[in-house]
């Protein structure tokens, strides 16, 4: 399997006009608009406040015109939650339980794990909603879509406004072996078609289900071999949903994790990524910490997203770093739904 690469200036605009000409669901934007804007790697809806008869409108999932709130009743709390506690620093001498790996060789432990997050989201300049400081994040192993790929996993994370996303990945192994360092010159000279892809991304908010389910292989989101200084592309297309998502990546270093007061290591990685469709025109940059001993789970995920969506301005910032990498029960108020 052969790593995406940028696509000519010629395919570019004729993958545009194709997306253009897709078949996609036949919306009357008349009738309604549907509130709701996104994490969009991992699809987390802002604002969700519709009526009942309000027409879908065709979109990556999360991400559609962000309209004036409405109240969503809450159900009673029986047990209030303590406040979060603030977690500890870590001490810059510890050495992390495991350090990182070059490949990926094994999947994340299922379970969940606590998250402290932070993030604001704004349509037209306004502030539409703000994540809570603590939230569960929900990791499964799942089938991978492809022989080629060694095994893949699922993220299941709440989101603004009781919204829940899951995003499915897949690890692709390197073509070729690697020797354990890699000397810059040749990092132009690696193999390409490893690393995690993402497959899938649904999200669930108030009884409406938004997904971009891109073509296989899916969209390179990070490579592998991890080394210093790596690089690479990736595109998808969502044909079904008139969808496109590019991503362009790079491996910055490696990086300590303070997971309340534990160092854990990790690849810091950067990536951008555009999203393309018949009401987004959206770039996101984000910097993900990439625990690779833990199977590709992500310690910390930086990220800012701005752009348009439904003619409305987008502007959304979130942080969140993992509390311990032990999965934790969490309670019965925090619990994501099943897919």
């Amino acid at each position: 399997m052969r790593k995406s690469r940028a696509l000519p200036s010629g395919t570019a605009a004729g993958l545009a006009m194709a997306l253009v000409a897709a078949c996609g669901p036949s919306v009357d934007l008349a009738t309604g608009v549907r509130s709701q804007a996104t994490n969009v790697l991992l699809g987390a809806p802002i604002v969700h406040a519709l009526g009942s008869h309000d027409a879908p409108v065709p979109s990556f999932p999360g991400v559609a015109p962000v309209g004036p709130a409405v109240s969503v009743p809450k159900p009673p709390v029986v047990v209030p939650l303590p406040a979060p506690k603030a977690c500890p620093a870590a001490d810059p001498t510890a050495f992390p339980p495991q350090a990182v790996t070059q490949r990926l060789t094994r999947p994340p432990k299922p379970g969940r794990y606590s998250y402290r997050e932070h993030g604001v989201a704004k349509a037209d300049g306004k502030t539409v909603a703000a994540l809570p400081r603590k939230a569960v994040w929900r990791v499964r192993s799942i089938k991978p879509p492809l022989p080629a790929e060694s095994y893949a996993f699922s993220i299941t994370a709440p989101t603004f406004r009781g919204g829940v996303t899951t995003t499915d990945y897949a690890v692709m192994k390197p073509v070729v072996n690697v020797s354990q360092t890699i000397p810059p010159t040749n990092i132009g000279l690696q193999p390409i078609g490893g690393g995690i892809y993402v497959t899938r991304i649904e999200t669930r908010s108030h009884g409406t289900t938004t997904t971009f389910a891109p073509l296989a292989p899916g969209v390179e989101l990070i490579g592998q071999p991890m080394v210093n200084g790596a690089t690479w592309n990736g595109i998808g297309v969502d044909v079904t949903h008139s969808l496109t998502m590019s991503v362009s990546g790079q491996i910055v270093g490696d990086q300590h994790v303070n997971a309340c007061g534990k160092q854990l290591d990790a690849w810091r990685v950067k990536v951008t990524t555009t999203v393309f469709g018949l009401s987004e025109n959206l770039t996101q940059t984000e910097r993900y910490d990439v625990g690779s001993e833990y199977g590709g789970l992500l310690l910390s995920v930086q990220r800012s997203i701005t752009g348009s969506a439904g003619g409305q301005d987008v502007d959304q910032q979130m942080t969140a770093t993992i509390d311990s990498i032990k999965p934790v029960q969490a309670p019965a108020a925090n619990r994501t739904s099943r897919r």
